[in-house]
């Protein structure tokens, strides 16, 4: 039986990383954001957000972090993801480095190897081969959940958030219509609004 730790990263954590990768690609592609990404703050946080999350989603489905589940643990055989993600030319010193390590060096500022010219950096079509990328992978990997993980994938699924209003003295959990970017809407239970003493 799965554990409750496992059932999270499943239902939760996964779609959590894959809705910030899709929401951040839209930001940074979409022609309707195009005024909103001249705020240099607003665009550096949508690429920092794609790219955290697509590290993070390629560590899950290639088993990088060995003390973390991993997609194998939900799929009925071993997953093998096969991602070929490599940077592409003319970035000719990082061909041959894996993309999470390529996220690493870009968005990792306190690095001395920090990659910072220009056309060695990850740019808009390494953006969308990856989206791409994982897309695909996420499809096939929920086309080989194992039935237990596909029960637990399909069930109801609750959410809170926390809502704040100008400032943390007027934050209250509210109910929310959150739409998840893999399976569709999510259950949103009702929730109460804490008292302040």
């Amino acid at each position: 039986m799965m554990d409750k730790a496992h059932e999270d990263q499943l239902t939760h954590h996964l779609r959590y990383e894959h809705d910030v990768l899709n929401h951040a690609h839209e930001f940074l592609t979409h022609t309707v954001f195009a005024q909103e990404r001249k705020d240099w703050f607003k665009r550096q946080a949508a690429i920092i957000a794609f790219w955290v999350s697509a590290r993070s989603l390629i560590e899950f489905y290639e088993r990088q972090q060995p003390h973390n589940p991993s997609a194998s643990d939900y799929t009925r055989v071993p997953f093998h993801p096969n991602f070929q993600l490599k940077k592409s030319a003319p970035a000719d010193a990082n061909y041959s480095k894996e993309f999470s390590e390529l996220v690493t060096l870009q968005v990792t500022h306190l690095k001395l190897e920090r990659v910072i010219d220009a056309k060695e950096k990850l740019g808009g079509y390494d953006l969308d081969r990856v989206k791409e990328a994982l897309d695909r992978t996420s499809r096939r990997f929920l086309s080989e959940l194992s039935d237990e993980a596909r029960e637990v994938w399909n069930r109801p699924r609750t959410a809170q958030a926390i809502a704040i209003d100008g400032s943390l003295a007027s934050a209250s959990l509210q109910s929310v219509t959150y739409t998840s970017t893999l399976d569709g809407p999510v259950i949103i239970s009702p929730l109460t609004t804490p008292t302040r003493k």
